[in-house]
């Protein structure tokens, strides 16, 4: 009978040689993997060697004896997860009752630690304030907790405020804000020049060295006068306007608290400053932040050494 060629896998390999590659490396594992009986005598040979200290009076309880004798039942996973248990626990060593005591206590594992609610509320001393704490009237509770929101919003309030007031510009918001209601209408409808020529002449009261002594401003038209009261308005100054004998009249200036500093210094916004803004962001509202913006645009200039500095000239 004639052989007949040898079956061609299809990677172009004779099908003998993966059969023999296949009973290679199944050979490999059955050496690596022990088989049931292999595991059978490693067991039994744990609970011989168990009974043998038993004899000698090591401690050796029946637990682990019958846990032994369980294993030679039970699957290859199972034994090496007991034997891996056992091992651990015979590195560790046996527990303590204080270690015992620990496993079952919150964490962080130790002695439970009073917080000051129980401490006031385990005090004999304290009961009369602890009763008057679980007894406090709702309503009572409706108030405080209502005034202690508002003292909240009024701290709030003011440190912001505080903090606008403190810049420049809230200074110079401050100061337009006590000007009446009439001389900041004339002032917004009166020409920008003007207003800058008039207050250039008031602020000649603060170059001075005797604030004691008043500035004289002659202004012909009422219109003008009104400008004159607004501008010494935004400084702080007090005016009053006098007719002279030849029927002028004239508009005098003068401080109300001289013994104190000058108000206008050369870091100030002016009223003009204000009245420009305000012609610009007019619609939007003037605040705190836009008029600084404005000053530090228009003013100074952003590459100019003020507007890097912070700092404010009289416009």
């Amino acid at each position: 009978m004639s052989s007949h060629a040898p079956y061609i896998m299809p990677d172009g390999g004779r099908m003998g040689d993966v059969l023999k590659s296949e009973r290679r490396k199944n050979s490999k594992k059955a050496e690596k993997t022990p088989g049931k009986q292999e595991q059978a005598n490693l067991v039994t040979l744990w609970t011989a060697r168990a009974k043998a200290e038993a004899e000698r009076g090591h401690n050796i309880s029946a637990q682990e004896l019958a846990e032994l004798r369980a294993l030679e039942s039970v699957g290859v996973r199972r034994r090496r997860r007991w034997f891996n248990e056992k091992q651990l626990r015979d590195a560790a060593g046996p527990l303590s009752a204080s270690d015992m005591a620990a496993l079952f206590n919150p964490v962080p594992f130790g002695a439970i630690h009073e917080s000051p609610l129980q401490q006031i509320r385990e005090d004999p001393g304290m009961a009369a304030v602890w009763d008057s704490f679980r007894n406090i009237d709702e309503d009572k509770e409706a108030r405080v907790l209502q005034r202690w929101e508002e003292y909240n919003k009024e701290a709030a309030r003011d440190t912001s405020t505080s903090s606008r007031v403190s810049t420049p510009a809230g200074i110079a918001l401050q100061n337009w804000a006590r000007v009446s209601k009439a001389s900041r209408a004339a002032l917004r409808k009166a020409n920008v020049h003007s207003v800058l020529s008039l207050e250039t002449q008031v602020l000649e009261l603060f170059e001075q060295d005797d604030l004691t002594s008043p500035v004289t401003l002659s202004v012909e038209d009422a219109f003008g006068r009104m400008l004159v009261h607004g501008l010494a308005q935004f400084h702080g100054l007090a005016s009053i306007s006098n007719k002279s004998a030849d029927c002028s009249v004239s508009v005098h200036l003068r401080d109300k608290n001289p013994l104190h500093s000058k108000q206008t210094d050369g870091s100030e916004i002016t009223c003009t400053d204000i009245l420009m803004a305000l012609a610009e962001h007019g619609r939007l509202g003037l605040t705190h932040t836009r008029l600084g913006g404005f000053v530090r645009k228009n003013v100074h200039g952003l590459s100019s050494e003020a507007a890097s500095e912070s700092e404010w000239v009289i416009l």
